[in-house]
């Protein structure tokens, strides 16, 4: 009698499960439906014959149940760089804006165009104290060699302990002639690096980017704007210290996790949690923000996917062959032609897989509805 209920019930469901392959009694129609996860392919949904009736089965299978979890991505940097104008020996005039605000730009962009202007007099001035610098540190030099020589002389035709005085008295020349050759040499040099501050001023036409990144802000100027020494014209958020952050209400993400980033472009970026919250933290610290940081700058994401249920070497079993009575989940097991209750316990299921925590068996056949 139940055998002939469980007919009737499959032939009113008939329509609504899709049309089945009739089949001969005895005869097996290979006709085969895959689903497939990662690390698993569930056997497909095969008809097969138990008495004079027709069903479609499936088989239980060990496998990883994976579910890829997409949230959005919110740009943040904890690092802001101001552009500024930096000249101690001139002005700079504001032409035009070489960028726009929200660009992403590389170390070395033009930011603005310029056009500068130095004190001529200044500058001559600063050519002429380097001549007479350069003609002063000849004479000092020449000098010293005169007396190193001589003093060397002196060693060379002493003997005795005169040699001895006059050695002492050549390396204590020695020792005061680097020192002042070295001062001579710095002095030298700033007025070197004066001039060489005048002759960049004079050919700089734009201010570029210190950094990488977003130019987050661009300060006004009008046509025509004096930009003295120190003037910000811009700020930019470095994307050597960029984060992205998410949302996770579940605390799904966890230090160290890896969360791949894609923008509209259809560009991955991979990046790390490197701070998060934590449900078992007290309120006062507990946050619902998560902070990814990529691995290499110029991340610009707007979805950060990552595997939010991931359960390796469970027991898989198609969600259509699960049932349901008043004492709970079961499926119908196919063995040797006959059918049998088996009460299972769901642990999860996910794009229409169940896993079952109690109640199968690997290489079980069971009916699907």
């Amino acid at each position: 009698m139940w055998k002939g209920r469980e007919r009737e019930w499959h032939q009113k469901n008939k329509s609504a499960r899709g049309k089945k392959t009739k089949t001969k009694l005895g005869i097996i129609v290979k006709s085969t439906v895959f689903l497939l996860l990662t690390g698993c392919v569930l056997a497909g949904s095969v008809p097969v014959s138990a008495d004079d009736t027709t069903y479609r089965t499936t088989t239980v299978e060990r496998g990883t149940l994976e579910v890829e979890a997409t949230v959005q991505a919110v740009y943040s940097s904890t690092k802001l760089v101001p552009v500024f104008f930096n000249c101690k020996y001139g002005t700079a005039s504001f032409v035009s804006y070489a960028i726009n605000e929200g660009e992403y730009v590389g170390k070395g962009t033009p930011i603005i165009n310029i056009q500068t202007s130095v004190d001529e007099i200044a500058l001559e001035e600063v050519k002429l104290r380097l001549e007479r610098q350069k003609k002063s540190c000849g004479k000092e030099f020449a000098n010293m060699q005169a007396q190193y020589d001589a003093a060397k002389k002196a060693v060379e035709e002493s003997s005795g302990t005169g040699r001895q005085i006059a050695q002492l008295r050549l390396e204590k020349l020695e020792m005061e002639q680097e020192r002042a050759k070295r001062q001579l040499e710095e002095e030298l040099a700033k007025v070197q690096e004066e001039l060489d501050a005048y002759e960049d001023i004079m050919g700089m036409t734009q201010i570029l980017a210190p950094e990488t990144g977003y130019v987050t802000r661009l300060n006004y100027f009008g046509e025509g704007a004096t930009l003295f020494d120190g003037t910000q014209v811009a700020k930019i958020s470095s994307s050597e210290e960029a984060l992205f952050t998410v949302k996770d209400e579940n605390s799904v993400l966890r230090y160290g996790m890896r969360v791949s980033l894609k923008d509209g472009m259809g560009n991955v970026y991979d990046t790390t949690v490197v701070s998060i919250g934590d449900k078992y933290l007290s309120s006062a610290f507990t946050t619902k923000i998560a902070y990814l940081k990529p691995d290499l700058p110029g991340a610009w994401g707007f979805n950060a996917i990552y595997k939010n249920v991931n359960i390796n070497n469970v027991l898989l079993v198609d969600a259509a062959a699960v049932r349901r009575d008043v004492n709970g989940d079961y499926v119908m097991e196919l063995k040797d032609g006959e059918l049998s209750k088996c009460y299972i316990t769901i642990g999860k299921t996910v794009n229409n897989l169940c896993y079952a925590v109690d109640g199968l068996t690997e290489g079980m056949t069971v009916i699907i509805q």
